[in-house]
């Protein structure tokens, strides 16, 4: 008779205990929406087609479509520096 208790309460001290872990403080998190104009993004180009020799980029401004915020001449198979460009979306980049 005393295994049969013993049993039961090994089982039922078990059974405490792993409804303690499972049952443990969770805090809600919560994230703010992210503000993308507060951030600047880094643009490097490279020219790594050999038909086209000499490349110049250029990136348009977001609030004013006709300013150039980055613009870089680049020879084949070769990388610009960093330049530093306001976040947001941009319709329309180009390269002649």
């Amino acid at each position: 008779m005393p295994k049969k208790k013993l049993h039961f309460i090994l089982f039922f001290a078990s059974f405490l205990v792993t409804l303690f872990f499972v049952s443990g403080c969770v805090e809600e998190v919560t994230v703010d929406p992210l503000d993308v104009n507060k951030f600047d993004g880094s643009v490097r180009m490279m020219q790594a087609d050999k038909r086209f020799g000499t490349t110049t980029f250029q990136i348009y401004g977001r609030e004013n479509p006709n300013q150039v915020v980055a613009e870089a001449t680049v020879d084949y198979a070769s990388v610009s520096q960093y330049f530093p460009v306001p976040a947001g979306e941009r319709n329309d980049t180009s390269c002649s």
